[in-house]
């Protein structure tokens, strides 16, 4: 019959968009990409809202992010850049929700994603602690630990009211080796006077 096509194609519009090899979080890291991957046909242009929820973690102090989310016609891969906010608290891990909503030219979208956001401040050891390190059994400190920090070099900082160190002399701040020896290339200067109560 003349007049009528005589094939008819029909187009696959069906897509998804999933998040793929998400970075692990740490307050310092600054701005992270979080990767997503555009699943079936992309000849159509895509979009979602970013909406977040907070939990221990706070938008505008512990992160920030984009409120919308796009793919070009042909894209695969897109990344939302998460800034992440340092502080000199320690306040521990930290986390929020991530939801992508009202999306257009696409089908489906990822389930809600939790986001945890590790602090870089290490938290303080006990001062009861100090006796597994042999250096403070064997001729240590002449005096009080009042406080212990932990380094992320594996060292530690400790402060309290000593004078002495073994033999070595110091001012109530001095920084141990993992194998409980006096790590000598540390300077506090002229040193506090008195008692030091906590090592920042």
């Amino acid at each position: 019959m003349s007049g009528f096509p005589t094939e008819v194609t029909i187009q696959n519009v069906d897509s998804k968009i999933d998040f793929i090899n998400l970075p692990a979080l740490t307050e310092t890291n600054g701005v992270v990409n979080l990767p997503l991957f555009r699943l079936g046909p992309t000849n159509l242009p895509v979009s979602a809202d970013l909406i977040t929820l907070d939990d221990t973690a706070k938008a505008g102090r512990d992160y920030d992010l984009p409120t919308r989310l796009e793919f070009a016609p042909g894209q695969r891969e897109a990344r939302i850049p998460l800034r992440l906010m340092d502080n000199a608290e320690l306040d521990g891990a930290r986390s929020f929700r991530l939801i992508l909503a009202n999306p257009t030219g696409i089908t489906a979208l990822p389930e809600a994603l939790t986001l945890t956001i590790a602090d870089d401040e290490a938290e303080p050891l006990p001062v009861s602690q100090v006796e597994v390190l042999p250096a403070f059994s064997a001729g240590g400190f002449d005096s009080i630990v009042t406080s212990l920090r932990l380094r992320e070099d594996g060292r530690l900082l400790v402060a309290g009211s000593f004078s002495k160190f073994g033999d070595a002399a110091m001012k109530s701040v001095a920084v141990v080796n993992p194998d409980g020896s006096l790590e000598t290339m540390f300077n506090a200067g002229f040193g506090p006077a008195g008692t030091v109560t906590m090592a920042l």
